[in-house]
């Protein structure tokens, strides 16, 4: 059974839905519900016999078109507003997008700074206890080169010569293995880093007006566009340069630079250091004033030599000599003229003997020692009495009067009834107080 609804009820109905529709932006069939009862509304009247006059008719009408007029500026209103959402959502999108790009640079800054302070605990490791000046500088070398080049471009580490207070290069690393560094004492920029003893960045060497740019043009094998280097210095002297340079410009930054000035600086105190160690070994090897042998060395070399000759039956002799009135010399020309003859009679036994292989020292005060491997005892005899004789034909002039300087060596062999090496030496040493005895100027040959 079919209820029909009665007209006062199906009218309430029908236009509290029709209502509903019109003032509901959100409804997707506001536009199609609106045309179809602007269209259809005034015949469903007369199908319902709900006569309409002609001003009823146009009020219906109007109020439809404003309706529509409502509608349409509420559906303009919503697209601004969802215009403003979406500008403002890609502002915001577009900051968040560049604080995390920000962020991500900053965790890679801060990402590569832990691991050069990691590299830098590991130069203070590594360096703390090496007082080997090479193994320091292939420290400081890899680890400028890797952390800092990238394995790229070249890296020179510069050290001061004692003597001529000139850069000489000490060690290098070069991406290109071939290329030969020719500028050995340093080039325009390195003598700019000596001379203002602070560091030096160039972006771009063609730009700088530092620097000449013809002194720097011309180079086609190895070309420098941008290069970072400091000064290893302590408190009181420049002791060298570190440098790393590229073909590229723009290659280095300020941070680059400032961690290159931290490793020269641990370097410094690291390189000073193997410095002295090698200069106080250097003065437990050689003696300070004729560089010669110091006594403890030539000992030890002496028993080393011992030891072979005795294992493999082989010859070794030891001359013993003393300068002849030499006490005289230091009262009658002073203890720097004495020096000069100390200095004079090392030198003539280094030239000597050095056709035979010798180890020449000084055995203390005016006392020299000469060890003679893989020689008879005769041809050792023969070669101390040939060396008396040079040393008296060399004049020494003092105080412009020429002096005959005498020498007297006493002579020992190894042979079955020497023992060790202590015995061989005091042996000698026996035959040099014989030689004095006997006149001085003359070898004596110990009889063992």
């Amino acid at each position: 059974m079919i209820r029909i609804l009665k007209k006062p009820l199906f009218k309430s109905h029908f236009k509290g839905g029709l209502l509903f529709r019109y003032t509901n932006p959100a409804s997707s069939l506001a536009p199609v519900t609106c045309i179809v009862s602007i269209v259809a509304l005034p015949i469903i009247f007369r199908l319902f016999n709900s006569p309409l006059s002609g001003k009823l008719l146009f009020l219906y009408y109007l109020l439809n078109t404003l309706l529509v007029i409502f509608l349409f500026k509420s559906y303009s209103n919503n697209k601004y507003r969802l215009e403003l959402q979406k500008q403002k959502f890609q502002e915001e999108w577009n900051i968040i997008s560049e604080q995390g790009t920000k962020d991500l640079k900053n965790q890679r800054v801060f990402n590569e700074r832990i691991d050069r302070f990691a590299l830098l605990k590991d130069i203070i490791e590594d360096v703390a206890g090496d007082l080997r000046l090479e193994s320091v500088v292939k420290t400081i070398l890899d680890t400028a080169f890797t952390s800092i080049g990238k394995k790229r471009g070249n890296c020179l580490l510069y050290l001061i010569d004692s003597q001529t207070q000139r850069l000489v290069v000490f060690g290098s690393r070069k991406q290109d293995k071939n290329l030969i560094i020719k500028t050995k004492e340093g080039d325009v920029f390195d003598s700019w880093v000596q001379r203002h003893t602070s560091p030096l960045l160039i972006e771009d060497s063609r730009r700088d007006f530092r620097f000449d740019p013809e002194r720097i043009a011309g180079r086609k094998s190895r070309v420098i566009s941008s290069l970072i280097s400091a000064p290893f210095k302590t408190e009181h002297r420049l002791l060298g340069i570190l440098r790393l340079e590229s073909p590229e410009t723009g290659a280095y930054s300020q941070e680059d630079l400032r961690f290159l000035m931290t490793v020269c600086d641990l370097g410094a105190i690291a390189l000073e250091n193997a410095r002295l160690f090698e200069k106080t070994q250097e003065l437990a090897i050689h003696d300070g004033l004729t560089g010669l042998f110091t006594k403890a060395h030539f000992l030890e070399h002496f028993e080393v030599e011992y030891n072979r000759a005795f294992r493999e039956k082989g010859e070794l002799s030891l001359l013993m000599m003393d300068i002849d009135f030499f006490k005289i010399y230091n009262d009658k020309y002073g203890h720097r003229v004495g020096d000069i003859v100390l200095k004079k009679i090392g030198k003539l036994a280094t030239e000597f003997f050095k056709s035979c292989d010798a180890t020449v020292g000084r055995f203390g005060g005016e006392e020299f020692c000469i060890a003679l491997a893989n020689i008879t005892q005769d041809k050792a005899h023969s070669l101390a009495v040939d060396f008396c004789k040079k040393v008296k034909e060399n004049k020494v002039v003092l105080r412009r009067e020429d002096t005959g300087v005498t020498v007297s060596i006493g002579l020992a062999s190894l042979t079955k009834k020497v023992s060790d090496a202590q015995e061989l030496v005091f042996a000698a040493d026996q035959a040099l107080l014989a030689a004095k005895r006997s006149g001085k100027n003359r070898v004596v040959r110990h009889l063992n």
